[in-house]
């Protein structure tokens, strides 16, 4: 008998693989699945298209099933991918669940918050406030590409409209309104403001990144009929450009009438302003130091609410500081 369980293991390491299964893998494998591709599962996993496809590949042989049907521009699920998927994201919950346990006793939480460049940017320089008294660690995760707030890849999310997955919760916070900047010269008031177009023969400055393109750079191709505008990494790179009078850059009203090296000139964009939404995990908002950190950050963006809706009373003061507001109570949850 031990003979044949012997043969009978042997045959299952042969035929499947399990040793071999990555379960990073696995993940990459349901992002590619929901995505329908690897071009749309780049931008949310940080991955190249290429490197996704190797790994898929690696899964594949790992399990000894055949996965996906590869078409030119989109991955589709066999029926073994199916299955697969509804494994996955059954661990998926296992796995949140278990997260959710240990942070309730964990000394030092991590509670992780999703958001543009530029409301991350806003947020690094309250992160005393957010963290609080406890000291909750704050991890901040940045980009255009969407996370998904349902496989917990953030407990906290800023976005630009109200949330529609089951199982999310979603506050409004605040109007956002955008604007044109330019290098400061002394001589801003509200009647020099500028209709947008109007705005003519400048060089425009914008934020690049991975990810799809955000609602500004659109209006900005639109803008400038397809002339190229210069490219730069990071919010910080694109600030110091337009400071130096290197041109002109679109930005939300929050970043730009709070830095005293830059200017507004033009009036608001009507095209780009929007709600901003607080949305979590309907489970991970009731987790306390998720729950303190949700509490904070809509108090701090609504105490806010003038400078981010474009009130230019606010140009030129302290970035570390904002209006004093009694706590909000919680909408829409």
């Amino acid at each position: 008998m031990q003979k044949i369980g012997a043969i009978n293991t042997e045959y299952s390491k042969k035929r499947f693989n399990f040793e071999m299964i990555n379960w990073e893998d696995i993940k990459l494998f349901v992002t590619v699945a929901r995505s329908g591709g690897l071009a749309a599962a780049a931008g949310a996993t940080r991955s190249s298209p290429p490197t996704l496809g190797r790994k898929m590949t690696r899964l594949e042989r790992a399990t000894g099933r055949t996965l996906f049907v590869r078409h030119r521009s989109s991955y589709e699920l066999t029926d073994a991918g199916e299955e697969l998927l509804a494994l996955a994201e059954s661990l998926e919950l296992s796995a949140a669940a278990i997260d959710r346990w240990r942070m309730q006793s964990d000394p030092v939480p991590v509670v992780r918050i999703a958001a543009g460049p530029w409301t991350a940017s806003f947020l690094a320089a309250h992160l005393t406030e957010l963290r609080g008294e406890e000291g909750v660690q704050i991890e901040m995760l940045s980009g255009s590409a969407p996370v998904d707030l349902m496989r917990r890849e953030a407990q906290i999310g800023l976005r630009n409209q109200r949330p529609d997955g089951r199982g999310l919760a979603g506050q409004k916070l605040a109007r956002v309104e955008f604007a044109v900047y330019g290098k400061t010269t002394g001589r801003a008031s509200d009647a020099a403001l500028m209709p947008v177009q109007t705005i003519e023969g400048s060089e425009w400055i914008e934020l690049a990144g991975p990810g799809p393109q955000t609602p500004s750079s659109r209006w900005l191709d639109r803008k400038t009929a397809g002339a190229l505008p210069i490219r730069l990494p990071s919010t910080h790179a694109v600030l110091e450009a337009i400071a130096a009078g290197a041109g002109h850059g679109v930005l939300p009203c929050f970043i730009g009438d709070r830095n005293v090296s830059l200017e507004r000139i033009s009036s608001p964009i009507a095209e780009l302003a929007h709600d901003q939404w607080l949305v979590s995990h309907d489970e991970d908002r009731h987790v306390q130091p998720v729950r303190k950190v949700i509490d904070r950050l809509a108090n701090l963006v609504r105490a806010n609410r003038p400078l981010f809706a474009g009130g230019l009373s606010d140009q030129g003061s302290d970035p570390l500081k904002h209006e004093d507001g009694r706590p909000s109570r919680q909408g829409g949850q």
